[in-house]
Order: structure tokens, then C-alpha cells, then sequence
């Protein structure tokens, strides 16, 4: 399938779940909730594709109004729970609460939003939503500091740095996003993955996978990252010690079970029960 078929696709993709985002949506706050009424900070991560329908021919929503307003109702929903520090709390839709936290997938799908709907936002609605992403790029810097462990949530975070940077003109947190990504670039195993969850996980590697290409793609160029480029070489590489996380997914159950039953599956797990004290 040719690039422009593939954009169609996906364009018509996203335009099937508008009805399903206008059922979620609560026009009293601004909220996309679940079948049971629950909410999460995540759910509000409808507004970038919303926006992006608005602004790209191809289906029957751009420059539609309806589509506009459920984006910057959804945006403002993401303001108004904010706390002084920018952070969110997070509350799952069953009503669980998890704490405070600056949901990383909810503010790259929301400084993406703005970048896309800024111009057509009334001044007080767009200082609102650059101050409430200002509060929370500059909380992610102070949380994380200058050496933030190898994680999937803060590679995100540096990917989002990056991204943020490029649209709101803050070189500060382009200079700690790449730092950020340098870093979780180094943590990459020889076999392919990365350790959390003890590793190799199909899951994990997919959203470390996903936030580097999206840096990638925002950087033009990886070559000024040292080993950036090399990611998706080694990623997809046979190993005699892990699975191949991409490509040749036929045999992935079988390689599994065999990483499963090898040495350094067995050494991996017995470090994962001593650090959990088991």
C-alpha cells in the first residue's frame, strides 16, 4: 500500500470513533467517559486525533465545527483539573485514585492539540492551555532531574520534552528531552529490548519503540543522537539469548518459551525476586 493510501486509511480510521467520542463526551466538564460514567486523565487523549480531523482534508470533518469544539472542550477539561503544579490526579474509571502524576501520554496528545488548534483559539483559551503545558514540561524536568532512570513513562516524557519544545519555543526542554532519550537509547539491550518487566516484554518494547520513532520523526535525524539511528537495527536483530520483539512474529511463541528456559532468563528473574524480596 502506497504512503497517501495509507494516510487515507488511517484518516478514516480515526473519523469512525467521532459518533463514539460525541456519546463520551460531558458537555458540564468537558470530559470523554467511559460506558460506566468513570473518567481518566487519558480519555481526554481523544483530543488530538479530534484535532487533527479538524485540520486535515479527507474526511467529513475538517473545518467542522462540532469536531473544533469537543477538541478545545477536551483541552479545557485537561486545564481545569490541573493542580498548582501542573499535575493531574490520576483516577482510573473504576474510581481507583492513584495519586498525582503528569500523565505522559496526555500531554504529548495535548501540546500536539495545541500545536494544531492554536490559531483558532480565542487569546484567553490559548494562554490557558500553553500556561497549563509551561506548568507541566517544567514539573516533568523537576521531577526527573538530570539522571531519570530507564523507564517507559519517562521516555515518553523525554519524547514529549522534545516535541513541546519544537511547538512552544522553550529550548530548555529540548536539551533535556534529548538527554532523556540518550539515555533510555543507552539502556537498550544487545538483544533487542529493554528491562522492564524483566524483559524481554512484546508490550514494553512497543512504547519505547513508539515514543524513539516519534522522536526520530520530530529530530529529522537521528545521526546527531550517536546510536539513535541504530535503534531499529537492533531492535529487530536475532539473538541466541531474547526473541526478535519485531519482524517474524509467526515464531514469537516459540522463541519465548525458548528465551524462557535459557540461562539469562533464569538469572534475570532471580534478581527480579531478590530485589522484590522474594
Amino acid at each position: 500500500m502506497r504512503s497517501q493510501e495509507m494516510r487515507q486509511v488511517a484518516l478514516e480510521y480515526l473519523a469512525r470513533g467521532v459518533p463514539t467520542a460525541q456519546l463520551r463526551f460531558d458537555p458540564q466538564t468537558g470530559r470523554f467517559l467511559s460506558d460506566n460514567g468513570g473518567w481518566a486523565v487519558t480519555h481526554q487523549d481523544v483530543i488530538l486525533p479530534l484535532a487533527l480531523l479538524y485540520q486535515t482534508a479527507g474526511t467529513q470533518y475538517p473545518q467542522n465545527a462540532g469536531v473544533l469544539s469537543l477538541a478545545a472542550r477536551g483541552g479545557d477539561a485537561l486545564r481545569d483539573q490541573q493542580d498548582q503544579e501542573g499535575r493531574f490526579e490520576f483516577i482510573k474509571p473504576d474510581g481507583s485514585r492513584w495519586g498525582k502524576t503528569y500523565m505522559c501520554w496526555s500531554m504529548y496528545h495535548w501540546v500536539e492539540a495545541h500545536g494544531l488548534l492554536r490559531g483558532e483559539m480565542d487569546p484567553e483559551r490559548r494562554a490557558r492551555w500553553e500556561a497549563g503545558l509551561r506548568l507541566c514540561f517544567d514539573g516533568i524536568i523537576r521531577e526527573l532531574g538530570d539522571a531519570p532512570r530507564a523507564h517507559n513513562i519517562n521516555c515518553w516524557h523525554g519524547m514529549a520534552l522534545v516535541r513541546a519544545a519544537q511547538l512552544l519555543a522553550e529550548n530548555s526542554w529540548l536539551e533535556a528531552g534529548k538527554r532523556i532519550i540518550r539515555r533510555h537509547v543507552a539502556a537498550h539491550s544487545p538483544e533487542g529490548y529493554w528491562d522492564e518487566g524483566a524483559g524481554p516484554t512484546t508490550s514494553y518494547n512497543l512504547v519505547y519503540v513508539h515514543a524513539i520513532g516519534l522522536y526520530y520523526w520530530f529530530t529529522g535525524s537521528g545521526s546527531q543522537e550517536g546510536t539513535v539511528v541504530l535503534l531499529p537495527q537492533r531492535t529487530s536483530r536475532r539473538s541466541t539469548n531474547a526473541p526478535q520483539m519485531l519482524g517474524d512474529l509467526g515464531n514469537i511463541e516459540g522463541e519465548m518459551a525458548t528465551w524462557a528456559k535459557s540461562p539469562a532468563c533464569r538469572q534475570k528473574r532471580r534478581k527480579c525476586n531478590e530485589t522484590a524480596g522474594l
